[in-house]
């Protein structure tokens, strides 16, 4: 066969086709197969490049333009998830040394465009990680706590941010109110319960007066104790959820709170 007349074939993997990004005032020039196979806002983008050379895509001059990203992302958070991209692409180990937060600013893009693997391994990282530091954590919580997709990581940073958070009662009242978590707002009403005293006049109007009256019965009920806990039986227990210790006295007064305050904590949970 005569070679110089045989037609020569890109490459299955080495002959890379590339896109254009702009992101705020960054040029980005990624390879452009995982884009094209893994989503199908970029797949269709993708097509209608192709079928003009100096589409959109094409140059710096006249690139896909991605601003404003999913979620408040920015240019920094792109380049995290190009670089994963890059090594999904070229069949390499995925990035090393990626920060709690950067792991979760990929997972945000990823969930967005619907890249699944990249999503699967954002969310393995995260919950690998050991990062035990509560201003990461609650500022994951802040960021995820109601937006849809992100259920699972909003669970596992309510468990982070419980074993981490140092709030005084009211604080866990008012975060478990606002952020629509019933374990924080009946933890903390069970610590005001169980506070040697009561609590301020400005704390008490703020509960609302249907709280205050619940409360006051959950007050004496608690202050009056259950046989179990009146014996002086104080075996303690590890809590399954947080891994924090919790005694059975504390359990007695959680199921008290959940007695008297069940129509308030119904209002609260998403």
């Amino acid at each position: 066969m005569d070679t110089k007349s045989a037609i020569a074939a890109r490459h299955s993997k080495l002959y890379i086709d590339t896109m254009i990004f702009q992101v705020d005032n960054a040029i980005f020039k990624v390879p452009s197969r995982y884009f094209h196979e893994k989503s199908e806002a970029f797949g269709i983008a993708s097509k209608i490049s192709a079928e003009n050379l100096n589409g959109e895509g094409s140059s710096d001059e006249n690139p896909i333009k991605l601003s404003p990203l999913p979620h408040d992302a920015n240019a920094e958070d792109f380049e995290l998830l190009v670089n994963v991209i890059m090594s999904f692409t070229f069949n390499l180990p995925p990035p090393t040394g990626y920060t709690l937060c950067q792991w979760f600013a990929v997972l945000k893009l990823a969930t967005a465009w619907e890249f699944s693997d990249i999503r699967t391994l954002a969310m393995k990282s995260i919950t690998d990680d050991k990062t035990r530091i509560y201003d990461q954590w609650f500022g994951i919580f802040v960021s995820c706590w109601n937006l849809e997709g992100f259920t699972e990581l909003r669970e596992l940073a309510i468990t982070r941010v419980s074993g981490l958070q140092k709030w005084s009662a009211m604080q866990k009242i008012n975060n478990g109110r606002w952020y629509c978590v019933r374990r924080w707002a009946t933890e903390g009403l069970k610590d005001l319960a169980e506070a040697p005293s009561l609590p301020s006049f400005q704390e008490i109007e703020s509960l609302g007066l249907h709280t205050v009256v619940n409360f006051m019965l959950l007050r004496e009920a608690v202050l009056k104790r259950c046989t179990h806990c009146a014996s002086g039986y104080s075996r303690v227990l590890r809590c399954s959820n947080c891994d924090s210790t919790v005694s059975t006295q504390a359990r007695c007064n959680l199921v008290l709170v959940e007695k008297y305050c069940a129509q308030e904590l119904s209002q609260i949970e998403l």
